[in-house]
């Protein structure tokens, strides 16, 4: 052989070689390849038969009804399926359509989302719906729905739950709502009605409602209100205090009750009863103040008319009864008097005193005769006079008696009705009002005597309703204050100085006009 082939010769073993060697290790690769992919097909196959397990597990043991249809068709559903419609199997479902279990008139609606969710995923997922149980009957239910595609067929996958009580709860809910927002409409009309003024304010005191009756009360109206401090709009400055801890208790839940003095929007002062209601917020601590109003001017006017009658009534009683008494032991002294007189000659020593004995008695039965009118126990005789008349006789008296330095006028309403009274008292009357406007008048002045006819629509403590003869008095004098006008007609009460008045005058007035069936205002400034 030929160099040349024995070269040929061996590259032809080395190649077999090398050939056999890269099939030797391609092998063995391709076998590895195939073992780890075996083993991969094989670990999820097995992770597959777990997520089967589980998935299967979650499917039976859901409270929620799960089904499973492909296209229109159902497939299959899980316990809780079959007892949100009635069944018992499987078996008894098979062949049905799933809107078999819808209510008739939801099936055109759902058909429609069916049919689409079945092709594609643009259709609603989530919907309330009417179901429809083997029984007939029928119940709300919510739905939500997704899609997956297995070996190349479309599946939907339904959970179902049963909304009844939710819908109840729902429906509850807006029941509730629907009362209160009538109850709040209700309450919001009441309290425009309500005779109570009704003021709700802030923590800041700012003012932030205000009714009908508010402004009735205290004048302004809402639109003038909102907003403002309401302790500067409506209380005084000098009872401020007494509000403003009355205000400050309330902030912290009291509930407030009292009385106190308020200012209207003409700047009059009324006494007005104040309730506190607090007005809690959302978290429970009171956000605002309801407070409500009452104006008891007019009863307070009343009351306190009707506890000085009877305060004057219980002192009447008391000084008619003392005077009765002390009336018959001076008709004694005054009878052992005369007897004494009468038995001394006009030069006896003992005949001055006896005359200054009985000249005291007289003095004593005069002021007894006062206490007794004061008291209602004198003996009138009444009958039909003209007030006029006795006023014009009186005048010509009354001018002397008040002096130069006081100018009297008088003022007579025409056709003056006639009043049944005793003359002689009246007279009294006046005199004594006339002596008590001169001493309030020390330095001149006028005193007005004016008669009128009045007529009364409603009772008062002392007058019933109906038509009244009015006499007025009035002087220019310096006035008085509460506390002398509370005890102005009490006997024996003067702001005279001693020796300078008895304190019966006005008593006397008061008793005979009481007695006579009227009744004295007094007004001053």
């Amino acid at each position: 052989m030929q160099p040349i082939d024995w070269i040929i010769l061996a590259c032809a073993l080395l190649a077999c070689v090398a050939i056999a060697v890269w099939s030797h290790w391609w092998a063995a690769r391709r076998t590895s390849t195939l073992r780890r992919q075996v083993d991969e097909m094989a670990a999820r196959q097995q992770a597959q038969g777990r997520g089967d397990a589980r998935f299967r597990a979650v499917f039976e043991a859901s409270l929620d009804a799960i089904g499973v249809s492909r296209g229109p068709d159902y497939v299959i559903s899980n316990p809780a399926y079959l007892r949100m419609f009635g069944y018992a199997t499987h078996e008894e479902m098979l062949g049905r359509k799933v809107i078999d279990f819808i209510a008739p008139e939801e099936r055109g609606r759902l058909t429609d989302i069916i049919v689409r969710r079945g092709l594609s995923d643009d259709a609603p997922s989530e919907y309330d719906t009417v179901g429809l149980r083997r029984d007939g009957t029928r119940f709300p239910m919510g739905v939500r729905s997704s899609t997956y595609v297995e070996d190349g067929v479309r599946y939907t996958l339904g959970i179902l739950r049963d909304i009844t009580a939710s819908r109840c709860h729902e429906d509850e809910v807006a029941r509730l709502l629907i009362e209160r927002e009538r109850l709040i409409a209700e309450l919001q009309e009441q309290r425009e009605r309500m005779p109570l003024a009704c003021l709700v304010t802030d923590r800041d005191r700012r003012l932030s409602y205000w009714n009908d009756a508010a402004q009735r009360i205290f004048g302004w109206t809402r639109d003038e209100v909102m907003g403002r401090d309401a302790l500067a709009l409506l209380v005084p400055e000098n009872t401020r205090a007494i509000a403003v801890e009355a205000m400050q208790r309330a902030d912290h839940g009291e509930r407030m009750a009292g009385a106190n003095v308020n200012l209207t929007k003409d700047g009059r002062q009324i006494t007005c009863e104040w309730y506190s209601v607090p007005l809690p917020s959302t978290r429970g601590v009171p956000e605002s103040m309801m407070w409500l109003a009452q104006d008891v001017t007019e009863r307070r006017r009343l009351e306190d008319e009707l506890r000085q009658a009877q305060k004057m009534d219980a002192i009447g009683r008391l000084a008619g009864g003392v005077a009765h008494d002390f009336n018959n032991l001076l008709t004694v002294i005054t009878g052992y008097g005369e007897i004494i007189q009468q038995g001394l000659d006009a030069h006896h020593p003992l005949r001055s005193h006896a005359e200054q004995m009985l000249k005291a008695a007289w003095r004593a039965a005069q002021l007894t005769r006062q206490l007794l009118a004061f008291g209602r126990r004198q003996v009138l005789q009444p009958r039909v006079v003209d007030l006029n008349a006795i006023v014009a006789d009186m005048g010509k008296l009354l001018r002397r008696v008040i002096g130069e330095n006081i100018e009297l006028m008088t003022e007579f309403f025409p056709d003056l009705g006639r009043v049944r009274a005793d003359p002689g008292q009246l007279e009294q009357v006046l005199m004594n009002f006339a002596l008590n406007a001169r001493d309030a008048m020390p330095d001149g002045g006028r005193l007005t005597i004016a008669t009128a006819d009045r007529d009364l629509d409603h009772d008062t403590p002392d007058l019933r309703a109906g038509r009244w003869v009015l006499l007025r008095v009035v002087d220019t004098g310096h006035g008085m204050d509460a506390a002398v006008k509370a005890r102005l007609f009490e006997p024996f009460f003067t702001t005279k100085q001693p020796g300078k008045g008895t304190g019966l005058g006005l008593a006397t007035a008061y008793g005979i006009v009481a007695q006579s069936g009227g009744a004295i205002v007094v007004e001053s400034e």
